[in-house]
């Protein structure tokens, strides 16, 4: 039977009854909020210490170099640690790596500047390898024809964490120092390996089930699969990939430069910022609900389906820009949030059809992509922005609905010069 659009709710409490699904899902949660309150401790601190814009963009740039460097040279690493044991200990070492900042923490001189940096670049590498490896193992929890409704499932606890990542936080730090928030970031840690270490004892799904439709072959050896052979023979992916970074490449105008959108052209405060990251919360996580049980896309149909957001996604971002009013903006931000999820469970779901191996490589190498094109975003936006707040917005958002636009053209002349054709089923 077809699904139909709005039963993702139900779905998602069906996973959610079977206990290695549930364990997954709440520690992942907890992991994701611990992680963000993290994030929100280090900007603060930060800037406390040292009232300089020009560090906080370092903290994002550190965070995100080791995205990068593992999308691009960690193959060999991702295929090393992905099992549940060994993601387990990871996650173990980042807790004690977040456990020390608080004990050698002295009220932020240069020297605590300087340690957490480096704890936000260990952290940025536990992240970049754990995310890769993770994501490729959810399938594996449940039956070929139930990986859509996973990865639906799993893109929830990232949607949960923008509202009640800064909620607890402002919470918390009513009556707690930002250091604090290390500790909490560090349980979350321990209750993660512990329940990555519980996984490990649970039989795979997919080894119980038989698959009922076919999937890409997979090498003999996991530990040798490359990127670029993979992207080469099936250019709808590589294409796939070039959509999502150029989305988040322009994405980082709306990062950057909301604040100047909102004080400049609204003439409104930070209330209205809040409003904004609260309605767009909201509206990501409507839009998970609504995707129900995501019809598997066909290879000949997916990025079809994707791109199609994208240009919906970079039009929103081009109205954010000619929003005269509040109550406009907001009504933006809201539809902004729905479109996410159909982005992110659209693509996880097509490169959750790989086997294993290959699926692990494909993650590993759009987050690499898209990190790369984040922090370049992030870096090219500032003076753009303070420029023409209104320009920025229209023009990034005009120049990411285009590139999704044409990119089927360029997967059929792709398949046109014998780079491969796209595997029909």
């Amino acid at each position: 039977m077809q699904p139909r659009v709005g039963e993702g709710g139900a779905v998602h409490l069906g996973l959610l009854r079977r206990k290695p699904i549930a364990v997954l899902w709440v520690a992942t949660t907890l992991s994701v909020i611990g992680d963000r309150l993290c994030a929100l401790a280090v900007w603060w601190l930060v800037w406390e210490a040292t009232r300089s814009a020009v560090l906080l963009g370092v903290v994002a740039v550190v965070e995100s170099v080791p995205y990068i460097a593992a999308g691009l040279w960690g193959r060999r690493l991702h295929a090393r640690v992905a099992s549940w044991r060994g993601l387990a200990a990871l996650d173990g070492a980042r807790m004690l790596v977040v456990a020390v900042l608080p004990l050698v923490w002295s009220g932020g001189n240069l020297r605590d500047i300087v340690v957490l940096l480096v704890v936000a670049l260990l952290l940025g590498a536990g992240g970049a390898v754990v995310d890769a490896p993770v994501a490729a193992l959810v399938p594996e929890l449940v039956g070929p024809e139930e990986v859509a409704d996973a990865v639906a499932l799993m893109d929830l606890p990232g949607r949960v964490a923008r509202i009640a990542g800064p909620a607890l936080a402002a919470l918390l730090l009513a009556v707690v120092s930002p250091i604090t928030l290390y500790v909490i970031d560090a349980a979350s840690f321990a209750v993660s390996a512990v329940a990555l270490l519980a996984l490990a004892w649970h039989r795979p799904a997919a080894a119980r089930r038989p698959v009922e439709q076919p999937v890409e072959a997979a090498p003999a050896d996991g530990a040798a699969v490359r990127a670029r052979p993979l992207l080469r023979a099936h250019p709808e992916i590589t294409v796939g990939m070039a959509v999502h970074a150029a989305g988040l490449l322009f994405a980082g105008t709306a990062a950057v430069g909301m604040p100047i959108l909102i004080t400049t052209r609204l003439h409104a405060g930070p209330s209205v910022y809040a409003l904004v990251a609260l309605c767009t919360g909201i509206g990501a996580l409507s839009g998970n609900l609504l995707l129900g049980r995501a019809a598997r896309p066909s290879p000949a149909a997916w990025l079809r389906i994707y791109c199609t957001a994208w240009v919906v996604d970079g039009l929103i971002l081009a109205a954010m820009g000619l929003a005269t009013t509040v109550g406009v903006l907001l009504a933006l931000a809201v539809a902004a949030g729905l479109v996410a999820p159909f982005l992110g469970v659209t693509m996880q779901t097509r490169l959750s059809m790989f086997p294993g191996p290959q699926r692990l490589r494909l993650i590993a190498a759009d987050q690499g992509g898209i990190r790369t094109a984040g922090t370049v975003g992030m870096l090219l936006a500032p003076p753009l922005v303070a420029l023409a707040p209104g320009a920025a917005f229209v023009t990034a958002g005009l120049c990411s609905a285009t590139v999704a636009a044409v990119a089927p053209r360029a997967t059929r002349r792709l398949a046109r010069r014998g780079v491969a054709v796209v595997c029909r089923r």
